[in-house]
């Protein structure tokens, strides 16, 4: 009897032991399931008019779906046959370049000046830093801005009083 009694308790171990690998194992595939389902942002993209565009880009269908420019300066781009150009729209400032004069136009940047336009994640002009950092990470301010990279992009907050006062996509070389 003593031997059986001994087995039942041997045998309770094992079951408890088994069962707790069994539920770590699913709290583990839970954590893996849900690390899956997270959104990783792989290029920072400017959303607008339910299109994204990103730097380096044709700029052809943004300036379309813009509409009439406020102002539009051309510059020279030094040591190229290239042309930039700055559009200035209400809510937002458009810069484009070209490879030679009348070529085709990309998108070298844009800035967001008002609360009218967003990021593709939802962060406008006047949000406040924990949203910013909520949104695409934790960074410390560097002179007043968050920047954030992704491939050939940088996304720039400018920051006042602990609110967005500007956003910035940068085309990186």
């Amino acid at each position: 009897m003593r031997f059986l009694s001994g087995r039942k308790t041997l045998l309770k171990t094992i079951c408890t032991m088994l069962v707790f690998a069994f539920m770590l194992s699913m709290t583990n595939a839970a954590g893996v399931e849900a690390k899956k389902k997270k959104k990783v942002i792989k290029e920072y993209y400017f959303r607008y008019k339910g299109t994204n565009y990103k730097m380096h880009g044709a700029a052809s269908k943004l300036l379309k779906a813009a509409g009439k420019y406020e102002s539009v300066t051309k510059n020279k781009i030094q040591g190229s046959n290239g042309y930039q150009r700055i559009y200035i729209y209400k809510n937002f400032v458009i810069a484009t370049y070209t490879k030679k004069k009348q070529g085709r136009q990309y998108i070298e940047g844009i800035k967001l000046l008002t609360n009218k336009v967003r990021t593709k994640e939802g962060v406008r002009v006047g949000h406040r830093a924990r949203y910013v950092k909520k949104k695409y990470g934790k960074q410390k301010p560097v002179l007043g801005m968050y920047k954030y990279y992704k491939n050939r992009t940088k996304l720039q907050f400018e920051m006042m009083n602990g609110r967005v006062l500007s956003i910035q996509y940068i085309a990186l070389k």
